[in-house]
């Protein structure tokens, strides 16, 4: 019987202050081939985008990834932008075949507000 890759929802950011922009942990994915992002978002006066970005080339300095590499991000080309626009929402984003080794959520805040998200990350590698 064949064996299916799967991490289970991880969260990846808890209460990230959207006053500034920012950019979530990384996550690698070298057998994940769909992935999907929640962004629960609490806010009254936050304004900002959330994009996902791509990279092949990050390097976390690991026992299986060896050498420290920042990477290159690049943004992920998406059907739709999750817009924050003064109002707590939650986003739902489905990936499906992601050929990149290490993905990352970033934050482009627009106008500083109290609002704050979390961030959690799932994936399942097809058999």
């Amino acid at each position: 019987m064949s064996r299916r890759n799967v991490l289970l929802p991880a969260t990846i950011a808890t209460n990230q202050s959207l006053s500034t922009s920012f950019n979530s942990q990384v996550t690698m994915i070298p057998y994940g081939d769909n992935v999907s992002y929640q962004i629960n978002v609490n806010t009254t006066n936050s304004v900002g985008t959330f994009q996902v970005e791509g990279s092949n080339d990050y390097s976390p300095n690991t026992p299986d990834y060896p050498t420290l590499n920042a990477g290159n991000w690049t943004p992920l080309n998406m059907s739709g932008v999750p817009t924050v626009n003064a109002a707590s929402n939650t986003f739902l984003l489905n990936l499906n075949q992601v050929p990149y080794k290490a993905l990352r959520i970033a934050y482009q805040s627009s106008t500083a507000g109290t609002g704050t998200c979390s961030i959690l990350i799932g994936y399942k590698g097809l058999a």
